[in-house]
This record gives structure tokens, sequence and C-alpha cells, in this order.
């Protein structure tokens, strides 16, 4: 298994790099005069957790760099769903703006594909039909 950036500079169990792919971030704490930093997420169980990361900006900066590279994956994916639902809700409204003209014509929407109506023999023009001689 490859090792992450991540678990690298922190002591972190498989399970905890597996949840900070989907989510967590860093934190800064303010008590008094003392800034001290924190890695913070839910556990699968839901859970808030806390990794104390100390009182190093430059760490901080490290470990906030080294989980926007672990999450990278998972934001790429949520970005492409966000790209994918609103693609879709364009080609909805648009199939919507042009239904109404196609059922003029006598077509009609298939999935997206537009399809001419069949018409029956009844309404078929006695003269186009194939007449053999």
């Amino acid at each position: 298994m490859k090792t992450s950036r991540l678990s690298e500079l922190l002591e972190l169990a498989n399970d905890e790099l597996d949840v900070l792919r989907r989510q967590g971030f860093v934190a800064v704490v303010r008590r008094g005069d003392c800034v001290f930093f924190e890695l913070r997420f839910r556990d699968a169980m839901g859970r808030q957790r806390k990794k104390y990361l100390g009182t190093s900006a430059r760490l901080a900066d490290r470990v906030k760099l080294a989980l926007r590279e672990h999450q990278c994956a998972r934001r790429l994916e949520l970005n492409g769903k966000r790209i994918v639902r609103s693609t879709m809700r364009r080609l909805r409204t648009g199939k919507e703006r042009i239904a109404s003209n196609l059922a003029t014509t006598g077509r009609y929407f298939h999935g997206f594909e537009i399809r001419r109506r069949r018409l029956r023999n009844r309404d078929r023009n006695i003269s186009t039909e194939f007449q053999p001689e």
C-alpha cells in the first residue's frame, strides 16, 4: 500500500487515513495568548476526533498541504458529479422547451432521441403506398 505524505507527518491508523480521504481539516485553536493547531475529522462511527499538531504554524501548513493532496481524488469526484448533475439539468430543461414544438410535427422524444410517430394503416395516404402492376 502506498504511504501518503499525511501518514509520514502524523501517526495515523489506516482507518483514520481512509476517513481523511473524504473529510477533515486543520483547525486553529486559541486559548488566551496560546495558539495551537489540531487535525479534526469524524471517524467511521461519526464521532468527532482530534489530533493535536502543536504550536508550529509550519507543521500545520505542511499537514494542510498533505491533507489537500490526500483528498484530491475525492474533490475531483465531487466536482465531476456536480458537472454531470448540471449537464443533466440543462438537457432536461432543453428537452422540455422543445417537446411541445416536436408534438406539432408528429415527433416525440424517446430518451434523448427524437422519433417520428408511425402512421396507422387507416391514416396513411393510399396513393403513397406501393401498388403492384
